[in-house]
């Protein structure tokens, strides 16, 4: 149950959730959020006596309210006459129940309904409840009303990517503990690599260059590195002009012109402007070609970047 590179971060969510605390990881993607959630989740229900621990795979809100559905009516937590199934269920003991034939019923009940019947079973259960989510990142605003009460009543650990971090569950970080997940250092991300070759036994011409050449590429995200050594393995022996042709946008950086590209133009409409000022006609004539010069650097720019 060992997750290389971040023990730090488990330790302080395991820490966190033993507290009664709900957690949130968040990183950019590809950076392995869902994989220590789901190390977090494992470690958890290794050492767990009591309570219930669910895990919730599906990205879309509604979906995950089905699923959160199916979990407690698994675990005797909902009971089937709240969803408005047939009474034939009603009695039934949890586990004769079969998904399979109430799954269509349960997924035209809306977000509000289900929200109505879940929330609750969860007040009257007596258990500890532990809910992981493995994305949190499409839940609206309006949803986030639904998903405050259910954290009234259970523990909630999940993942969101940054750029969508704060837009849909701004009210529900008032509860969590943010924990951020950066990039792997070099020297895990080069271990990763090479129990990877290890157990695929990979033929490598050059091990050290294309160990080297896939943690540069990957920028520390598993993700990428993944990607690389899946496409690698194909090959029958990996050449150095393979290796050499190997790229990730993850390693890719990017250096940000505007503000440079801003100060240039407006030190261009300055000098023209003093030149009409001043009536000097070289200075005018020099900030003329200086916009056409900036104008065209700034169109390859930007067909560049696109």
């Amino acid at each position: 149950m060992q997750i290389l590179g971040r023990d730090t971060e488990a330790e302080l969510a395991l820490s966190e959730l033993r507290k009664g605390k709900h957690i949130l990881l968040h990183g950019n993607h590809g950076v392995g959020k869902s994989a220590l959630l789901h190390h977090i989740h494992e470690v958890l229900s290794a050492s767990r006596s009591r309570g219930v621990l669910i895990f919730l795979h599906d990205h879309q809100t509604k979906a995950q309210f089905v699923e959160l559905s199916r979990h407690l009516l698994e675990a005797g937590i909902l009971n089937p006459s709240s969803l408005d199934l047939p009474t034939k269920y009603h009695d039934l003991p949890p586990e004769k129940i079969e998904w399979n034939q109430i799954r269509r019923a349960v997924n035209r009940i809306n977000i509000r309904d289900l929200a109505g019947s879940i929330i609750p079973a969860l007040a009257e259960c007596e258990d500890k409840i532990i809910v992981f989510v493995d994305d949190l990142s499409f839940l609206t605003p309006t949803q986030q009303a639904f998903g405050m009460q259910v954290m009234e009543h259970v523990q909630l650990a999940a993942c969101v990517a940054d750029k969508r971090k704060k837009k849909g569950i701004k009210k529900l970080l008032w509860k969590m503990k943010e924990i951020e997940v950066l990039p792997l250092q070099p020297s895990v991300s080069s271990k990763i690599v090479q129990e990877y070759i290890t157990e695929r036994g990979m033929m490598v011409e050059e091990p050290d260059q294309f160990i080297s050449h896939i943690v540069k590429q990957s920028g520390g995200m598993p993700q990428a590195m993944f990607d690389m050594l899946y496409e690698s393995s194909h090959e029958r022996v990996i050449t150095k002009q393979h290796i050499r042709e190997m790229k990730h946008e993850a390693g890719v950086r990017y250096f940000d012109f505007t503000p440079i590209m801003l100060i240039v133009g407006a030190l261009i409409v300055g000098a023209r402007y003093v030149a009409i000022g001043t009536g000097n006609a070289d200075l005018y004539v020099v900030a003329g070609m200086g916009a056409a010069l900036f104008l065209t650097v700034r169109f390859f720019m930007f067909k560049g970047m696109g």
